[in-house]
């Protein structure tokens, strides 16, 4: 019994006397075993890190269990592609970015809760930082391609300013010139403080524009993580 992978996504070329069988692995969002013995599933080669895609390889032993081992491979399938293959969703330059509606049912989170949900993808996912017009406008296309009515950003205030969690200079690209009280944004208008950055769909006709808001509303979120 031999294996090879080879390429992006990597492929699993098995050889046995009766059959050659090749097989893209799928990539599953939950810990396997980091080796194993040929012909048994979860056989990782080594020199994969903890940032690599941990994959399921398939070389079965004999005819007899290719079948067995084929069910059992179409299961899995089925909980890879109900789980959610991957946490990145798009990439963008140096950042990748995950959309948290298309992984947990379209769940809503309070600020705190949002940017802990990104926390937990992994080392280096944080809220988003809009640093750029054309981020800004990569967001807005985002919510209006999905037809979200507005997301929770990475951004909050501290003192009289906003900060990234990137701890990029925060600059206001995409304030809205309206708000709950018709003034411009940030306004700080609720009560106890609007303390949190949401990117709003033309809740106050004002198009896809930046808000100030109090951080226990609960919307969804980006995450991004960046080299």
């Amino acid at each position: 019994m031999q294996y090879q992978l080879t390429g992006a996504p990597s492929t699993l070329v098995c050889s046995h006397s009766l059959y050659r069988s090749t097989y893209t692995r799928p990539r599953i969002p939950f810990p396997m075993p980091t080796q194993g013995q040929p012909g048994s599933l979860g056989k990782v080669p080594r020199g994969w890190d903890e940032q690599s895609r941990i994959s399921l390889a398939l070389c079965p032993t004999s005819v007899t269990t290719f079948s067995i081992r084929m069910k059992v491979l179409l299961l899995v399938t089925v909980a890879a592609v109900a789980l959610g293959d991957d946490v990145v969703d798009f990439e963008r330059g140096d950042s990748e970015y995950h959309f948290s509606w298309l992984h947990d049912g379209g769940q809503t989170y309070d600020w705190q809760g949002a940017n802990s949900y990104c926390s937990r993808l992994g080392r280096g996912w944080k809220g988003i930082s809009i640093e750029s017009r054309e981020e800004d406008a990569f967001v807005s296309d985002i919510i209006d391609e999905y037809d979200l009515p507005w997301v929770w950003t990475g951004g909050q205030r501290r003192g009289r300013d906003f900060v990234w969690p990137s701890g990029a200079r925060f600059v206001g690209l995409n304030w809205s010139h309206t708000g709950g009280k018709k003034q411009p944004q940030p306004d700080n208008r609720e009560e106890g403080g609007e303390n949190c950055v949401a990117v709003l769909n033309d809740y106050y006709d004002d198009g896809v524009r930046w808000h100030d808001i109090a951080c226990h509303h609960e919307k969804s979120i980006i995450c991004e993580r960046s080299d």
